[in-house]
């Protein structure tokens, strides 16, 4: 995490040698703050991130400077010590080094070797905020990679139902145009063939959107969760019908609302629902509830009766990776025994 405040912490329990030391450092063109006491640099450390902390072996009643450094590092863990005694026993050096200070200043310090101590420990503290950078982007980069590679696992899954479903109502016309099977009943074959046509074609738009990282400049809207659930379930019901499945959308005491991109939201709820009534057991029913309060809304979609694990996992993988670049938190309970839930985080509006 990078500093702030000043980036130079010095503790000592004789202030007028602090502030000596904080002068020559702010003349030096450092930013620094002195401390006379091991309460006064723990309060500090706890509003301020400094980079360096020059301290006193001896500052006083309480712990030594090496035990403050320690203390200090709970929370500062790349905070670098520099220690400054007029001991100049092994012992005192020895314990110095095991507690990774960098150096080792005796009193009196000359103004060059303090200078020469601090412009050391920022080198060495900024070498480490790069590295620390560099591994932060590294983890982002194998996190994208995996969640894209488990994202074109499943589209696979996904994209072979309205496929099939495409390729059985085609059978069935080619049949029926041949006199090789009963007459075709044009409307309902035109009907399914649409619904397979648009269930795939969102999936490829969406896939190409998730790869090509069309969700960076995302909008961000007041959505009215509602209206949206509702819709959907409109939309799903022909599909819940052939499936004797039943939609249940539950009406909150408030209506909840969700700061996010209407469109992907929709995408994402619809993907979800979608996929678990494709595992459905006839006569099941898929219930829809929302829950406004404080800063999110929960929303969850139960059905208590579904097939295996890996069959609801599957199926999830394109809606999985549209929350993850929504930065919507999501978790699943996978347990066909007693049913299977969705739970969605939606960020709401802050307060003004």
């Amino acid at each position: 995490m990078p500093h702030s405040g000043p980036r130079i912490l010095i503790v000592d329990d004789h202030a007028d040698l602090a502030d000596s030391v904080c002068e020559l450092l702010t003349l030096s063109g450092h930013s620094a703050a002195a401390m006379y006491s091991t309460e006064a640099a723990i309060a500090h450390c706890n509003d301020n991130r400094p980079d360096v902390a020059i301290l006193d072996y001896r500052i006083g009643a309480g712990m030594n400077g090496i035990e403050l450094l320690c203390a200090l590092r709970q929370n500062l863990p790349d905070l670098i010590g520099i220690l400054m005694t007029s001991d100049q026993d092994h012992d005192t050096a020895i314990s110095s080094l095991r507690a990774g200070v960098l150096d080792y200043v005796r009193k009196p310090a000359e103004p060059p070797d303090i200078i020469a101590a601090v412009e050391k420990a920022l080198a060495r503290a900024d070498d480490l905020s790069r590295k620390g950078e560099e591994l932060r982007k590294l983890g982002e980069e194998a996190e994208t990679a995996a969640l894209n590679r488990s994202f074109l696992l499943s589209l696979g899954a996904e994209i072979r139902e309205p496929l099939s479903l495409i390729m059985g109502n085609a059978e069935l016309l080619a049949a029926g145009v041949e006199g090789s099977g009963a007459p075709p009943n044009f409307s309902a074959i035109a009907s399914d063939i649409r619904s397979g046509a648009t269930a795939l074609l969102d999936r490829v738009a969406l896939a190409k959107d998730l790869c090509r990282g069309s969700f960076e400049d995302i909008e961000n809207e007041r959505v009215a969760v509602m209206p949206l659930l509702r819709d959907l379930a409109r939309k799903l019901e022909p599909k819940a019908k052939a499936a004797e499945v039943t939609i249940d959308v539950s009406e909150p005491m408030a209506a909840p609302v969700a700061v996010t991109s209407k469109l992907h939201l929709r995408r994402m709820v619809h993907l979800f629902a979608d996929s678990l009534l494709s595992i459905a057991a006839p006569g099941s029913t898929l219930k829809i509830t929302t829950e406004a309060g404080g800063e999110q809304t929960s929303l969850r979609m139960v059905l208590p009766v579904g097939s295996s694990r890996n069959e609801l996992a599957s199926s999830f993988g394109v809606a999985l990776a549209l929350a993850h670049r929504l930065g919507i938190a999501t978790s699943l309970r996978l347990d066909p025994a007693h049913g299977h839930e969705v739970a969605l985080v939606l960020p709401t509006p802050q307060p003004s």
